[in-house]
């Protein structure tokens, strides 16, 4: 007959022996536990006081001894073998490598006295819910896989301390048993109440607890055995728990507190672990989601969609304060994508989420408290700082300083904030803003979400304005100041008295603060000889007319000087059209392989970079190239990747 002894015999011995306690009349139940020890290769020592019943046990080759409980049998496999002892006390299914880490710990650090493990049903341990057991493993996976998904995301953080040892497998270091003298059985000498007394004891000493969160096991409890302990602390019997009560009067109490702590240790390793393998669920401020779609919407929307897309992220819920607008309709109904229409005063009706995220800075009407109602942590983004420094864009000066604090404020209280670029990350470390600088990540945006083949349609407003056909130079973007508007103005000026013949098509909506209506007004009438009427400024337009614009423009002129990012010129060469900026900021990446950029703002300079352009078609093809083959590191799934991996790793940390 082939035992399992000898179908396991290839696999490498583990440095630890199981102690094995087969309780009366479950002696074929536990054979499941034989069979997950022998083939993850750990020697098992079993116990039982009748010894009729170790037999088979003998024959699939474990050690068989005669043991009245489990704290006996511990105490036996210690002294036999001098090993570190994985107590076993019900059937279990293991996960490949299941012992690996635990035995790093414990010869990392000597004062580990126990390592145990996350599982289906381990009292305070129990996985995906604290102190919840489950008959079954998490997501319909098997105890390998699960633990794979732990052990693959990341981020690994330091060994995580724990109250007290748990669950129906647990293994005991020798110097913990050595130094308190080993393991003392409970009144009902069930394996939970040894090892609750253990841990005490060892802890009095200076040991510590750990819990290996990338392991997950599976336990199976036998039929007849006591039903699953919904909502319970630990898995004590009752008078167990009133023995280690008498004895360590604090005890009970503080594995009580330490089991309910949304802050411990155990909680920020267990909610971390829950989101590696159960997916993400995220709640996205969608606020700004209006009838305007600019560089603002497009970001949080690309955002959304490739988020949606990652296997590790269960769910992404957009909180709208109106309805859907038409250009979200696709994303917002993609499978995992949930649009909630809510007060986003109160956040009533959102059900719970991992992650809170504002992909817009905080202002004064955005509260992390609030949003704390609703998820376990929050995340800011700060796009810029360009309202921030510039009073203009603000009503008057009270408003001014109460957005500036608002932002100290969000960005403080935020569990990570998101920046898009490297250079908002030095301007907000410049403007001493108050954020933790492990807390301050750049992540920047993608720039395929357009692809050129999107559908166009000409401008009605252009056609209404008296605009039939030529060539013209596109401006877009809002009218605010660092927009520099009036400077394309002047730069279209020039190019006319050099004998280009392109209109001027400024799009984007009017800005109520901070305008530059006043100066373009003025640059129209010093000019009115040179421009005419051959200045088109069209509103805020729908998708395909702004995408015809781009396509049919022989330049984008972007002379912007104040940006988070600058998504314009990439999405203008998906169309194939050259854009022509300043080098700055979030831009300089891009001067070094553009082959035409201005050296400043000044109209003259500006103006000789877009004759340049427009005189050489060969080098305006080489300036779309160029722009295409820089945004290829900038993609929206990196962007998803970035933010994932951030929202895991403020998971890990203790909440502000």
């Amino acid at each position: 007959m082939t035992t399992v002894s000898d179908r396991t015999a290839a696999v490498e011995r583990v440095p630890a022996v199981a102690a094995l306690f087969v309780r009366p009349a479950q002696a074929e139940h536990m054979m499941t536990s034989v069979w997950a020890l022998q083939a993850a290769g750990i020697h098992i020592v079993a116990g039982c006081p009748n010894g009729d019943e170790l037999v088979a046990y003998r024959e699939l080759g474990c050690e068989g001894v005669r043991a009245i409980s489990p704290a006996d049998l511990i105490n036996q496999t210690w002294e036999l073998h001098h090993l570190p002892v994985l107590a076993v006390a019900d059937a279990v299914s293991l996960p490949d490598n299941f012992l690996g880490r635990a035995l790093q710990l414990m010869a990392d650090d000597l004062r580990v006295a126990t390592v145990s493990f996350l599982s289906n049903d381990a009292g305070l341990l129990s996985f995906p819910v604290r102190n919840e057991p489950t008959p079954q493993p998490p997501g319909g996976n098997d105890a390998t896989s699960v633990s794979r998904h732990l052990r693959e995301l990341s981020p690994h953080g330091p060994p995580t301390p724990i109250p007290t040892a748990a669950g129906a497998a647990v293994l005991m270091s020798t110097s913990a048993l050595g130094a308190v003298g080993g393991a003392i059985p409970g009144p009902h000498s069930e394996l939970a109440g040894t090892l609750a007394d253990f841990s005490v004891r060892a802890r009095s000493r200076g040991f510590v607890h750990l819990l290996d969160d990338s392991t997950f096991f599976l336990r199976h409890r036998a039929p007849g055995d006591a039903p699953y302990r919904i909502g319970t602390i630990d898995d004590l019997h009752p008078e167990e728990r009133h023995w280690i009560h008498t004895a360590y009067p604090n005890e009970v109490e503080f594995v009580d507190f330490e089991g309910r702590s949304t802050t411990s240790p155990l909680a920020l390793a267990h909610g971390l672990a829950r989101t590696k393998v159960l997916g993400l669920r995220i709640v996205v401020d969608g606020s700004y989601l209006g009838p305007h779609e600019m560089g603002t919407q497009v970001s949080i929307l690309a955002c959304v969609e490739a988020l949606a897309l990652r296997h590790d992220v269960r769910e992404v819920v957009v909180a709208l304060r109106t309805e859907i607008p038409p250009y979200a309709a696709r994303v917002l109904s993609m499978p995992k994508v949930t649009p909630r229409i809510v007060n986003l005063d109160t956040l009533e009706g959102l059900d719970h989420c991992d992650i809170a995220h504002r992909m817009v800075q905080p202002d004064q009407w955005f509260s992390v408290d609030r949003w704390r109602r609703v998820a376990d942590r929050v995340v800011v983004t700060v796009l810029d700082l360009i309202a921030y420094r510039n009073g203009a864009y603000h009503e008057d000066t009270a408003k001014w300083l109460l957005y500036r604090e608002a932002l100290r404020v969000g960005s403080a209280d935020a569990d990570a904030v998101v920046v898009i670029s490297d250079d908002v990350k030095v301007q907000a470390e410049m403007e001493r803003l108050p954020i933790d600088p492990q807390r301050l990540h750049a992540i920047p945006f993608g720039t395929e979400h357009l692809t050129g083949n999107e559908p166009t349609a000409m401008p009605r407003e252009l056609a209404a304005r008296g605009f039939v056909e030529g060539q013209f130079i596109l401006c877009l973007g809002t009218d605010y100041a660092h927009k520099n508007r009036d400077l394309a103005m002047a730069v279209v000026a020039q190019l006319r008295e050099r004998g280009h013949s392109q209109a001027l098509v400024m799009a984007g909506p009017t800005v109520p603060y901070g305008s530059s209506r006043l100066s373009e007004a003025n640059m129209r009438l010093h000019h009115r000889d040179t421009l005419e009427s051959d200045v088109f400024l069209l509103p805020d337009l729908p998708s395909a007319e702004r995408n015809w614009l781009v396509r049919h423009a022989d330049l984008v002129l972007y002379p912007s000087s104040a940006e988070g990012f600058g998504l314009v010129p990439y999405e203008a060469a998906r169309f194939g059209t050259p854009t022509l900026f300043t080098r700055f900021g979030p831009l300089q990446e891009l001067a070094p392989d553009i082959p035409v950029s201005a050296e400043d703002w000044s109209p003259d300079t500006l103006a000789d970079a877009a004759d340049t352009l427009l005189s050489d078609p060969a080098l305006a093809r080489l300036q779309v190239e160029s722009c295409l083959t820089a945004g290829t590191k900038y993609t929206w799934a990196a962007t998803a990747e970035g933010l994932v991996d951030l929202y895991r790793h403020v998971m890990a940390l203790t909440p502000t």
